[in-house]
């Protein structure tokens, strides 16, 4: 979804960097004006790029 989401829904926006030996996985959650409600990273081991995006979310 691009732009805001509906009045009284979170959007989550995910994303993953992968190096060789690890995977920095961040999320920035935003309510229907574009406030930021949470952000976070964290780096794991280094994971399948579609798998380390789904545990962004997790």
């Amino acid at each position: 979804m691009v732009g805001p989401p509906p009045t009284g829904i979170i959007k989550f926006n995910v994303d993953a960097a992968i190096q060789a030996s690890t995977a920095t996985i961040a999320v920035v959650a935003c309510d229907e004006a574009g406030n930021i409600l949470k952000a976070w990273a964290k780096s794991t081991p280094s994971l399948d790029p579609a798998i380390a995006e789904a545990s962004a979310i997790l």
